[in-house]
């Protein structure tokens, strides 16, 4: 009986061990790439408002342990600070030109780790006060790994990337300079 007991304490120890990890985010990477494009729009004085979430994003991966974000910070203030810096770098704070506000409504935020189908995938709808609106859809794809917490690490290390790719993907769009006027 005791040989069970030392054994169920073992399992029940390891058990406790192993638990969850968690895997973060890193700091949104300026464009240099979405800079050039902004800037070739002219000047503009655009203020960024919060963005909203359609869904609360399930951000578990694999069973291993969730996917957090710098700071702990929302999905959706994620993006909306990641617009903002980056319009910001632009110089789109121009107080000689009629201001604009945007905002945005986050229809996509989501991860895939598996094996051959890694990728992050953003979806948002951006609206100006000018009255114009565009959606906005990336799919960011990246390694992936058989290993759990490789793979989980590999989530977390693409994300920063994944939203400079949707970011770059807006801003290029067609429709984003109506946005500014």
């Amino acid at each position: 009986m005791s040989k069970i007991l030392t054994a169920l304490g073992l399992l029940a120890i390891s058990a406790g061990l192993v638990g969850c990890d968690t895997y973060t985010g890193g700091p949104y990477p300026l464009s240099m790439a979405a800079d050039t494009t902004l800037k070739s729009y002219g000047p503009a004085n655009v203020v960024v408002q919060p963005f909203s979430l359609s869904a609360q994003p399930q951000m578990m991966c694999r069973l291993v342990g969730p996917i957090h974000l710098p700071s702990d910070v929302a999905p959706q203030a994620y993006l909306t600070q990641a617009f903002d810096d980056q319009l910001t770098l632009a110089g789109y704070d121009d107080k000689n030109v009629k201001p604009v506000t945007i905002t945005g409504q986050v229809t996509q935020f989501g991860f895939s780790s598996m094996m051959g189908n890694g990728y992050w995938n953003f979806g948002v709808v951006l609206s100006s006060s000018n009255g114009h609106s565009m959606t906005v859809t990336s799919t960011y794809p990246f390694a992936v790994s058989f290993m759990g917490d490789a793979g989980c690490h590999n989530v977390a290390d693409a994300f920063a990337p994944a939203v400079q790719a949707l970011v770059e993907s807006a801003v290029s769009n067609p429709g984003f300079p109506l946005l500014l006027k």
